[in-house]
């Protein structure tokens, strides 16, 4: 059951006094905040999902009955949509953000058929405290919130508890699986717990971005004895939930490090149906470094409904520094046909 300030009993937001606000969803009536502006919440709102293509990659990759820990959980999608293709025994979602606490337990008490808890925590490879830093897209976008860490018997205003994997263990018990969307804090969270995970090996699923930090983690999970396979997927899906013909951002890709045994990595399909994913076998950072470049973070519209040879046409043309609005037009002025 989650813990005392996420427990379902409760009936409001604390923030609004207002009846929790729930929507039709590919998990069920999930619990969002009343953020409008931000990416996710509108993304459930207008797709019914979020992260849909992710866990229909990861599941085939679960040991049997896995006990996961979501760190970085924000509203428990990954969760839930990790349970529609594969049996969990347990789960623990870690959420540093208290203002989406309310939404998280109640989204786990009833959608979730195993045992859950909602900890209001950050995780680190420290005990201390993690202070938000100021982000001018903070309303935009509440999961990429970062944190700086602070150490001492009392954190500042509005602090948030670090916790690291091993104090996590000792009240929690033991993992099968880590996802982290820690922005930024994964490869010192990861070293924080070296021995259980070379011991226990763990599949770890970690979000992977166009930061040299991504670099560090590949090397960190490398140096746990890990293959590590890098998988790109459409962030907004074409079948989704609510039949949107109309994708928020149509060409915008997630991307993450799988680490798992070889048993396990075996049985990674690396196929979503309807989508078109990007599967890399990483042997060093330059592979890393060439499968994020290759990966679309962002794209104009029209682009989304070229076929293959129009965008390489496009590509060459741009590749050589060529527009449409010159093209064809002698120099120095366009010629009126």
């Amino acid at each position: 059951m989650p813990d005392s300030p996420a427990d379902p009993a409760q009936p409001a937001n604390p923030l609004t006094a207002d009846p929790l606000h729930t929507i039709p969803s590919l998990y069920g009536p999930l619990a969002v905040p009343p953020w409008p502006e931000d990416l996710i919440v509108r993304a459930l709102q207008a797709h019914g999902e979020w992260g849909a293509a992710e866990t229909e990659l990861l599941a085939p990759v679960l040991p049997d009955a896995p006990v996961v820990w979501d760190l970085g959980a924000f509203l428990g999608s990954f969760s839930l949509g990790l349970a529609r293709h594969h049996p969990l025994a347990r789960v623990l979602a870690v959420e540093a953000n208290p203002r989406v606490l309310p939404c998280l337990a109640r989204n786990l008490d009833r959608l979730l058929a195993c045992p859950a808890r909602a900890l209001h925590a950050g995780v680190g490879g420290r005990a201390g405290w993690l202070v938000p830093r100021a982000r001018p897209d903070a309303e935009t976008n509440h999961g990429a919130q970062d944190y700086d860490l602070v150490t001492g018997p009392a954190g500042p205003a509005g602090a948030v508890p670090c916790r690291t994997l091993p104090e996590l263990r000792a009240e929690h018990g033991d993992y099968d699986m880590l996802k982290l969307d820690l922005e930024g804090l994964e490869t010192e969270v990861l070293q924080g717990d070296r021995a259980y995970i070379a011991a226990r090996r763990p599949v770890i699923w970690a979000e992977c971005n166009e930061d040299r930090a991504s670099l560090a983690l590949l090397k960190a999970l490398a140096g746990l004895g890990y293959a590590p396979v890098y998988l790109a997927f459409p962030a907004f899906r074409r079948a989704n939930f609510n039949r949107a013909t109309d994708l928020i951002y149509p060409l915008a890709y997630e991307a993450g490090l799988l680490a798992a045994p070889p048993d396990l990595l075996a049985r990674l399909t690396g196929r979503v149906a309807g989508e078109e994913i990007i599967t890399r076998p990483l042997s060093g950072p330059q592979d890393l470094r060439r499968a994020l470049f290759d990966t679309p973070r962002w794209g104009k519209a029209e682009w989304a409904g070229m076929s293959r040879p129009e965008l390489i046409a496009r590509l060459g043309r741009l590749s050589q520094g060529q527009g449409l609005a010159d093209f064809l037009d002698p120099p120095g002025q366009p010629e009126e046909l």
